[in-house]
């Protein structure tokens, strides 16, 4: 093999494992955001109801979330979707002037799962959960990350909030099975999951 056919397959190669260490952190990053989500689930799931259906994409690398249609507070309900699609609307005709319209849905589905996650944390601040976060570099379209979470008389830490977050994604995904939709009553997502003294 010439200096040069060596030179030439050291690039390639060191291009992969740049892409697969890309691939890993992006994995990493998209477990973490199921996680707090699942996390936020089942801390919420103490008084409220939800009700959601199976993911339009099913990934089989990444954990997977399920689509959140409705939150039963009790004495009312809140249509998710329509909350999203609204709260987008003005996202989707921003973008769709500077893009394709399939890059413009893709970057909208993206900031509706943000918005959620935003909301969701707003409401467990507001039911006394306490929620130390680290705001990421792009502070509109990414996650916050949970460093600390407190409610119950328990403390979670970063890792804890994301192997319980892995752990309670597994039991809704269980839950949800291959039916289209699912109902989960007040508590029944919470007392599913019980934390692992260590």
């Amino acid at each position: 093999m010439s200096s040069s056919e060596s030179h030439s397959r050291k690039g390639i190669q060191k291009c992969l494992d740049g892409k697969n260490i890309q691939t890993k952190q992006s994995r990493d990053k998209k477990t973490k955001e199921v996680a707090q989500m699942s996390f936020l689930i089942w801390a919420l799931n103490r008084k409220f109801s939800f009700s959601f259906q199976k993911p339009k994409k099913r990934s089989t690398v990444n954990f997977c979330f399920p689509d959140l249609i409705e939150i039963d507070f009790g004495k009312d309900k809140m249509d998710v979707v329509q909350f999203l699609n609204e709260r987008a609307e003005e996202d989707y005709n921003n973008f769709s002037q500077r893009m394709t319209p399939k890059q413009a849905n893709r970057k909208v589905e993206h900031l509706k799962k943000v918005y959620l996650h935003n909301y969701l944390t707003d409401l467990a601040i507001h039911d006394g959960i306490t929620i130390i976060s680290k705001a990421t570099q792009k502070d509109i379209e990414q996650m916050e990350r949970f460093i600390r979470i407190e409610f119950d008389s328990n403390i979670y830490n970063q890792s804890e909030i994301v192997e319980a977050g892995v752990e309670i994604n597994v039991i809704l995904m269980a839950m949800l099975g291959d039916n289209s939709t699912l109902k989960v009553p007040k508590g029944k997502l919470y007392e599913s999951y019980v934390r692992t003294e260590k």
